[in-house]
């Protein structure tokens, strides 16, 4: 993989080029979780100032429950943000709720990686 995302042209080998930064090509379990931490923390101040100056009921932990939405983003397939926040979602701008989509997706693709990292990391030879 490594060879390929050096020999092909760039339009053909950016797919390559970033599963390498991101995971090593599967042999890494730090970039991934890096990864994970930085998306969570990169939004957080976002929805924590829209938590507090920007809905319709402003939250008295706005920072928080911003960091609990942006995990509960980022992990969406735990289910915690839908049931804790509900109105949070139906008070949001349509930024926000691509703020929360983006999160969730990379979130999934960003566990994928993990999962690949720790796969080749424990597996038998």
């Amino acid at each position: 993989m490594r060879c390929k995302a050096v020999l092909d042209p760039w339009p053909d080998n950016w797919v390559i080029r970033g599963y390498g930064a991101i995971s090593d090509f599967g042999h890494s379990m730090v970039r991934p979780l890096i990864g994970l931490a930085g998306v969570i923390t990169v939004f957080w101040p976002l929805i924590a100032s829209f938590l507090k100056n920007g809905s319709n009921s402003p939250s008295a932990y706005p920072i928080a429950e911003g960091l609990g939405i942006s995990i509960g983003n980022t992990l969406p397939f735990l289910g915690f943000v839908r049931k804790m926040h509900p109105e949070f979602y139906k008070e949001a701008p349509a930024w926000l709720d691509a703020i929360s989509g983006a999160q969730s997706v990379a979130g999934i693709i960003l566990l994928f990686f993990l999962g690949l990292g720790l796969r080749t990391r424990f597996r038998l030879r």
